[in-house]
């Protein structure tokens, strides 16, 4: 009974800490990001996800000064952003260069290209549906994420996030084959 009443009490000021930390910070931090992104849209991306990794912390968490806190988490967020779409990038060269590798003229590149779309079958097989849909309209159907997140009614984040979780489960099939 005791730790049930201590947990409530530590998550109600929790609340409220991150309550008056958003208040006090939000316009702050996003005149921070426009000015360090010079894009609305991703700088918005940018703060939301910032504070939802601060609502994400455990409640002992103490923040002792929380601009610099928030910029740092804030910093995190882009260079991970920037190294999923590096990956992403990667990932959309290799395709590029198996599929310029395959020249369908000899029976050993007709297998080599039947083993590629073996392994590219066996990695959308294993996608959930929604991801799957989405991968297949960015790279087979060469829409942008603006336009697959208005077809499938999503957020552009949405979208965002989905086209890296396939390319991560596209990666570690590479990696285990």
């Amino acid at each position: 009974m005791y730790l049930s009443h201590m947990n409530a009490t530590l998550n109600f000021h929790q609340s409220q800490f991150i309550a008056a930390l958003y208040q006090e910070n939000y316009t702050w931090l996003y005149a921070w990001l426009i000015k360090k992104l010079k894009q609305q849209e991703y700088a918005e991306d940018i703060l939301q996800d910032t504070f939802y990794r601060i609502i994400k912390l455990p409640p002992s968490t103490i923040i002792h000064h929380p601009r610099s806190y928030l910029a740092q988490t804030a910093t995190r967020i882009i260079i991970d952003q920037a190294r999923r779409k590096q990956v992403e990038q990667a990932y959309l060269d290799y395709l590029s260069a198996q599929d310029a590798q395959y020249n369908l003229e000899t029976p050993e590149n007709i297998l080599l290209a039947v083993e590629l779309l073996d392994r590219i079958a066996t990695m959308l097989d294993g996608m959930d549906e929604k991801i799957r849909q989405i991968f297949l309209l960015r790279y087979l159907e060469d829409l942008n994420q603006l336009e697959i997140a208005e077809q499938l009614q999503l957020s552009r984040r949405q979208v965002q996030l989905a086209l890296i979780k396939a390319i991560q489960h596209c990666d570690y099939i590479l990696q285990t084959a």
